[in-house]
């Protein structure tokens, strides 16, 4: 076996503020562990057929679930419905589109194409990056500006989430006792 070192494997810094046009990897419900935050986790990652910096850089984006919601934000699953449809538009799901669950309206958000505005934010002493979905321009989260997608995924691992697989990796297949001879 033989690897060759890459330093830009090395860096695990965060996104720089921009524009970035993405992907949306995945969309799904999670929680907070020892939370009672429920919130939409929906990573991105920046598209590599796209000519800009941080390609296949994932950014993490997160729709927290209303407290107090309104009718309209409890109609989406208590999220707040402004986000929900802000994110619709930008991705091109049809005006008016029904749906009978959150989960409907989730896979139907995923691997679409968007245009978003990357600000960093502190907490706790640490500086993280965020999507800023209502920026004062207008131009938080928008539709691409590049609409035939041909970015590259990369394998999966077995959490599920893209991962890229090193240069001449294969998959082992997969073996059961009744094909070994011995």
């Amino acid at each position: 076996m033989g690897f060759a070192v890459n330093y830009k494997n090395a860096d695990n810094s965060i996104i720089p503020e921009g524009y970035y046009e993405v992907v949306v990897l995945s969309a799904f419900e999670d929680a907070k562990k020892n939370s009672a935050s429920v919130f939409i986790n929906m990573p991105l990652v920046v598209r590599n057929d796209v000519e800009q910096p941080e390609k296949n850089k994932r950014i993490f984006f997160s729709i927290y679930k209303k407290a107090e919601p309104t009718a309209n934000d409890a109609a989406h699953g208590g999220y707040p419905a402004n986000q929900i449809d802000k994110l619709s538009k930008a991705a091109g799901l049809s005006n008016g589109k029904q749906y009978d669950s959150l989960e409907q309206w989730l896979e139907d958000m995923e691997h679409k194409p968007l245009r978003v505005k990357v600000f960093h934010d502190e907490y706790k002493g640490a500086t993280y990056a965020k999507v800023e979905i209502f920026a004062k321009n207008n131009d938080g989260v928008t539709p691409t500006k590049f609409p035939d997608v041909k970015h590259a995924y990369k394998t999966e691992d077995a959490a599920g989430a893209k991962t890229s697989a090193p240069a001449g990796f294969t998959a082992a297949a997969e073996i059961n006792d009744d094909d070994i001879p011995f």
